[in-house]
């Protein structure tokens, strides 16, 4: 005989969310009920990442409503006791496989009409809980070694454009694209590698929300040749060295430093001197003579 106990254990694993999306949608039989398909508890981009992997869908609807993501699952406790949101995309089938016909001959579907296969999206606004749903089937074999796919830039795609980028290095759309279709190609990067206009727009878009810094080039020159900063016995005396404000470099523990530009104002002026590593030991040289030299040379330039 079963102790009070065990029975109580038992009503509350009734009360868990099973593999459908809800408890009404069990009992109706009008229709098939959603059937839970993947889970993650890694976040939206774990999410984003699982979406390239099914065939072309559209959000057709996306809204806030009350969390019924199964948390006592990870045994989650809070969140399993507490009301909070989850937000709620619902996906329309867009494949060109399924939607294109025609379909199998055994199949008393028209080839026009649409495929009712859907997707429910389930996004825990309180943690990284993310729950995918999946409701009817596809009208077309999605396994099919011949089943279009999408070519589009990915999120992460998108990350490395955007870090080349703002690297500062110089680049342009065609090598970025080169790289990504190689990267896709080796296993490096997940695809399929996207179109050629596709990265031209992106970049053309992000470099013009991102204007170039004119000051780049002068900052990174006046910090690889400042004077205190080179080994002056090793140099040759045609080496090009730069006279200007710094200040200590950004990174921790670090004792050198960087140039400190100014932008031309009175209380921060632009000052930089650029000259040769020979003009400078001249000058200290003529500075370091005796002062009788300097007035015999005063005499000389008064006769």
């Amino acid at each position: 005989m079963a102790s009070s106990e065990d029975e109580s254990y038992s009503d509350v694993q009734g009360l868990r969310l099973s593999d459908s999306d809800s408890v009404d949608e069990q009992d109706r039989g009008s229709r098939p009920r959603w059937t839970k398909v993947w889970r993650t508890t890694a976040g939206i981009d774990a999410l984003d990442s699982y979406r390239q992997s099914l065939p072309t869908h559209s959000i057709a609807k996306s809204d806030p409503t009350s969390c019924t993501i199964d948390h006592l699952f990870d045994k989650d406790y809070p969140l399993a006791t507490a009301i909070h949101l989850m937000r709620v995309q619902l996906s329309k089938c867009r494949s060109r496989r399924c939607n294109s016909g025609p379909h199998d001959d055994d199949s008393d579907i028209g080839d026009n009409v649409a495929c009712p296969c859907r997707y429910k999206f389930k996004i825990c606004l309180s943690s990284g809980t993310c729950e995918v749903f999946q409701h009817n089937d596809h009208l077309a074999d999605i396994d099919g070694s011949s089943s279009p796919v999408e070519q589009k830039l990915t999120p992460v795609m998108k990350e490395y454009i955007v870090e080349q980028l703002s690297s500062g290095i110089k680049t342009t759309a065609a090598r970025l694209f080169a790289v990504i279709c190689s990267m896709v190609h080796e296993g490096d990067m997940s695809g399929p590698p996207p179109k050629d206009q596709q990265v031209v727009d992106f970049v053309k878009n992000w470099r013009r929300k991102n204007p170039k810094n004119s000051m780049a080039p002068m900052i990174a020159i006046c910090d690889g040749h400042i004077y205190d900063q080179q080994n002056l016995a090793a140099l040759a005396d045609t080496t090009m060295v730069i006279l200007c404000d710094t200040q200590p470099a950004a990174q921790p523990g670090s004792t050198a430093v960087v140039s400190r530009l100014g932008d031309g104002s009175e209380a921060y002026p632009f000052r930089v001197g650029m000259t040769c590593l020979r003009q400078i030991r001249e000058y200290v040289d003529i500075q370091n003579r005796s002062d009788t030299w300097h007035e015999e040379q005063r005499g000389r330039f008064r006769r």
